[in-house]
């Protein structure tokens, strides 16, 4: 139980700890829990306060955690789960392994080799680096909980500036991309149909503690259509290209799909590849490939080359 509770100023509430020791196989009540932190709290450090919900409990910084040993390995993988990972965790489990990640921070330090690891290896995203619109922390805790427990949440939304609507919708899942996180759900009245919704233009949102509607489609199946991918066809594509210059090294380097094939085109003046691929059609293509210029040329397919063309008029006004 005592491993439960995070370190101020996190902190959980008692109805929460009573359910995460029942989904462990402990089965106590209410009164026994705050019984019990009461006449642990002037030993381990442990503080309560009232909430609307009840009390809520933290350690306080001088609290004593009851966590074992760590090897700086292990901290190591703490802390970098921390910082790569933490906008897909939900927030109330956060809370729960901030101690271990304040644990890992001390192993850290106390290990110069782990510990300088940190400090010679950085994970750059590929492309124009973006700062993403900020969330609202409640906001994120809310939907991220009525997600994780498959709840409705009531919310307004900001669709367009000045356009606000109200929805009551089943909350299914999350998608997050590098600059914009989806709440993937469907509206009470149209149940079967998924939609995203961007949590930065949430406005407010309410859990009203009410199971999600059953829905006919499968939610792993949506995660894996690249929904927000700004589809132009359902189907794949069979992308042939030319590419020479930085495109070249860029394709030799990654791939667009596992079935891409490269084959390097003999006795061209500039070293040149004909790149063969299936891919999804979408926007982001169009705009990838528009990127590198005069180092690629699409040979087929002809729609896409039209939208190419097509974007190409429109950025020549």
């Amino acid at each position: 139980m005592l491993k439960l509770i995070p370190k101020y100023p996190s902190f959980v509430l008692t109805k929460s700890i009573k359910q995460q020791l029942s989904e462990q196989g402990f089965e106590v009540t209410l009164r026994t829990i705050q019984r019990d932190l009461d006449n642990l709290s002037s030993i381990m450090g442990i503080s309560s306060s009232e909430s609307p919900e009840g009390l809520k409990w933290c350690y306080v910084n001088s609290g004593h955690e009851i966590l074992p040993a760590l090897q700086p390995c292990e901290a190591l993988l703490l802390c970098i789960a921390k910082a790569q990972l933490s906008t897909q965790l939900p927030i109330a489990s956060l809370n729960q392994l901030e101690p271990r990640f304040s644990k890992a921070e001390r192993t850290l330090e106390s290990s110069t080799k782990f510990k300088n690891w940190r400090e010679r290896v950085k994970v750059v995203p590929y492309g124009f680096p973006l700062t993403a619109k900020p969330i609202n922390e409640e906001v994120r805790t809310i939907v991220y909980d009525a997600v994780l427990n498959q709840q409705q949440i009531a919310l307004s939304y900001q669709k367009q500036p000045g356009e606000r609507k109200d929805y009551l919708l089943n909350a299914h899942g999350l998608i997050i991309r590098t600059n914009s996180h989806y709440l993937v759900a469907t509206k009470t009245h149209s149940p079967d149909v998924f939609q995203l919704f961007k949590l930065s233009k949430i406005l407010a949102v309410s859990n009203n503690l009410e199971d999600n509607q059953f829905c006919a489609n499968d939610i792993k199946e949506y995660l894996s259509s690249n929904a927000t991918g700004y589809l132009l066809s359902k189907k794949l594509i069979k992308l042939e290209l030319l590419a020479t210059g930085p495109a070249l090294l860029i394709f030799e380097e990654a791939m667009l799909s596992e079935n891409q094939k490269i084959d390097l085109i003999e006795n061209s003046m500039v070293r040149t590849a004909k790149v063969k691929v299936s891919v999804e059609f979408t926007h982001e293509l169009v705009h990838f490939l528009l990127g590198f210029g005069g180092y690629v040329k699409v040979l087929q397919p002809t729609e896409l080359i039209e939208k190419i063309e097509e974007r190409k008029s429109y950025l020549m006004g």
